[in-house]
């Protein structure tokens, strides 16, 4: 499927939108990676029961404080005396709901990852890919893949033979007491030979935001490509890669990077773009336009090392698709509605009561 060549065969994306047998996506699983065993089974469905009922504690605490307050606010209001008779009656259920609501969020997740890498294992066979749910082998020139600990890829997809075109998703945790976390989808293309670490950067302009970098050359400068590209990038390295930059990072290379909010590094023998927003998904919009820009990179980056590439040869990939929003919605919708809700309930106790 991705490949420099110009007669490379039609995307087949049957695989990430047609429906699936869920008993399928399960056999699939029962062929993968070893289950847990029993005792840690047991010992997991015991350390979730327990958390769930502090949960649901404190849950429930919560939303009964948040509605004596507003029992207090509309009786007040409206000048009669409060009563709380009605707040247990809407605490309980509340809070069995928000626990409900995030144990089937859980499951569902856990669904959709499983029915997500299964999906991708079939889009990659149908694709000539090579797929990879998840590892640690981190054994990557990229700079990403320095940052952070406990760093794993995820759903990785690569094409067969010595130098693969690979695209994955790397998440890590801070290296500090402070948490959080680091997430990039990332692309690479072989070249064909090392060359000295640059970075590419988008520039903010009107109606296009920046991108950085993860991670800069140490004692980098400016380096400057000509063209007209300065005004869109900014690319930094060492002073002795000014040669390099401009031989590779040509209009052909560059422009298509403009389409999308991504950052590019050149580093040892490969060229990687980052981004921030999802690579690897199951639109099928997004898959034909990677398809696109692998093919112009792959021409440009090894016709006459950037120069030269023939814009026949390839559709130019365009404007990166915009992700597709989730499901989800509906359970900030039951979030935002209930508040409403238990405060009409509340209003019509205060008024009945006010007689």
């Amino acid at each position: 499927m991705i490949t420099p060549s110009a007669g490379q065969r039609p995307l087949d994306a049957r695989a990430l939108v047609e429906p699936v047998d869920r008993s399928a996506v399960l056999a699939a699983r029962s062929h993968g990676p070893a289950r847990r065993s029993a005792a840690v089974v047991v010992v997991g469905t015991l350390l979730g029961a327990v958390l769930g009922a502090f949960a649901l504690s404190l849950v429930a605490v919560t939303i009964g404080l948040v509605l004596t307050l507003i029992t207090q606010w509309v009786y007040g209001a409206l000048n009669v005396t409060p009563s709380f008779a009605l707040v247990p009656w809407l605490t309980l259920p509340a809070a069995v709901g928000v626990c409900a609501l995030l144990v089937v969020g859980a499951r569902r997740g856990t669904a959709q990852r499983r029915e997500r890498s299964y999906r991708l294992s079939r889009f990659a066979a149908a694709n000539g890919l090579d797929f990879t749910p998840e590892t640690t082998d981190l054994d990557r020139p990229g700079s990403i893949f320095r940052i952070g600990v406990d760093g794993v890829v995820r759903d990785v997809l690569r094409t067969q033979g010595p130098h693969p075109v690979e695209i994955g998703s790397y998440t890590s945790q801070e290296n500090s007491t402070r948490g959080g976390s680091h997430s990039w989808d990332y692309l690479t293309v072989p070249l064909d030979r090392a060359h000295p670490h640059i970075v590419l950067e988008r520039r903010r302009t009107l109606g296009a935001r920046g991108t950085l970098a993860p991670r800069r050359p140490l004692r980098s400068l400016d380096l400057t490509l000509g063209s007209g590209l300065d005004e869109h990038v900014r690319v930094l390295g060492p002073r002795a890669a000014q040669d390099v930059a401009r031989q590779i990072l040509s209009v052909e290379v560059v422009m298509p990077l403009l389409g999308a909010p991504v950052s590019a590094e050149i580093v040892e023998d490969r060229f990687y773009v980052y981004s921030r927003s999802p690579l690897v998904t199951l639109d099928p919009a997004t898959w034909e336009w990677l398809l696109r820009l692998v093919a112009t990179l792959s021409s440009a980056l090894h016709d006459g090392n950037g120069r030269g590439a023939t814009e026949a040869a390839h559709e130019p990939p365009g404007p990166m698709p915009p992700p597709r929003r989730g499901d989800g919605r509906w359970v900030v919708r039951i979030l935002l509605l209930y508040p409403v809700a238990a405060t009409v309930a509340i209003l019509v106790a205060a008024l009945l009561a006010r007689g």
